[in-house]
């Protein structure tokens, strides 16, 4: 009788614990699969924001916050590599970091460093204690007043180059776990499109700048060129008209030559006006009020010497009173003159 109920007790203490290990093991597969479910829509919200994104700043910034939130980590690290130094540097931090101004004016080695095992390895690395890690940099720790304890990180990738490393620190609470790594490999992927997108069109936009200031160079040069021109050209047309009607035989056939090559000068820089303002924008317009009497004066004496040139004769009527319009001079005398 004795052992029958020794039996049952000791079945009924198997049934707890079995009951007990059931529900820390169900506990424990509810949680990891919430933290799953919190992890994928922080993933997916990071992901939107990175690939909406072309400030490398606040991809920079949105990568770390996330990072750190995933991995419930106290910080997380970008580290980027100088292609012309080979030197490692600290570019971002999550946001409120108290050392981040420190830090990322402290280079760290490629050699002889985590990160740059990590970079050169193409190889993540996860430390529960980076104090027995020989590659840890205590340099940065010293210099930042910042612990690091634990450490999981990943090389980020454009293509097949290795630009740099996603680092998350001191994890909270126990050790890293598996899926960590999968949050930070995918966070580290999204961020590096992210950046070469970012970089694409920070390279285009340079680009577009430096078009930009050498067409301005352009019309620069063409409308001073053209003004220069102009003046010494109708002087030229004046004299080379006059030497044709006056002279006889071959100074006349000569003075027929100057005067048809002025010509052509002459058209050569009208098309180099037209040219400038081709192109020209409302905004460009230089507006002003303008005399149409003193307007049309310019225009005569400017194209007084083409006609005597061409055998024709100049009629100037202006307005009488004068007449004032808002608009841009330069372009007024180039319709005039054309």
């Amino acid at each position: 009788m004795g052992d029958r109920i020794f039996e049952n007790a000791r079945v009924a203490e198997m049934q707890r614990h079995w009951k007990k290990a059931m529900t820390n093991q169900a506990q424990s597969i509810e949680n990891r699969q919430s933290r799953a479910m919190r992890s994928l829509n922080r993933l997916v919200e990071v992901s939107l924001i990175l690939n909406s994104s072309l400030s490398t700043e606040e991809i920079l910034t949105q990568l770390m916050d996330a990072s750190a939130e995933i991995l419930n980590a106290e910080s997380a690290s970008v580290i980027l590599m100088d292609r012309n130094t080979h030197q490692l540097h600290f570019v971002a931090m999550p946001t409120g970091a108290a050392q981040a101004e420190k830090l990322v004016r402290i280079p760290v080695p490629l050699e002889g460093s985590i990160a740059g095992h990590i970079i050169k390895e193409n190889q993540a690395i996860v430390l529960d204690d980076v104090s027995q890690d020989p590659r840890h940099y205590r340099n940065t720790d010293d210099q930042s007043g910042f612990k690091t304890r634990s450490l999981l990180g990943v090389p980020m990738r454009i293509k097949d180059r290795v630009v740099g490393a996603l680092e998350a620190v001191n994890k909270i609470g126990d050790h890293w776990e598996p899926d960590d790594q999968n949050y930070l490999e995918n966070l580290a992927s999204q961020a590096a499109i992210a950046l070469e997108k970012a970089e694409l069109v920070d390279q285009l936009q340079k680009a577009n700048a430096e078009l930009s200031q050498v067409d301005k160079l352009k019309n620069d040069f063409i409308a001073i060129a053209s003004h220069e021109l102009r003046t010494p050209l109708g002087v030229i047309l004046g004299y080379a008209s006059f030497l044709k009607d006056e002279a006889q035989g071959e100074l006349g056939d000569h003075a027929d030559a100057v005067l048809n090559s002025a010509l052509k000068m002459r058209n050569l820089i009208e098309d180099m006006t037209n040219l400038r303002f081709l192109k020209i924008g409302d905004s460009e317009l230089q507006r002003d009020e303008v005399s149409l009497s003193s307007l049309l004066q310019l225009v005569r004496g400017d194209i007084l010497a083409l006609a005597s040139a061409n055998d024709q004769v100049l009629t100037l009527g202006r307005p009488d009173p004068d007449v004032v319009v808002y608009a841009d001079r330069a372009l007024l005398l180039m319709a005039l003159t054309n």
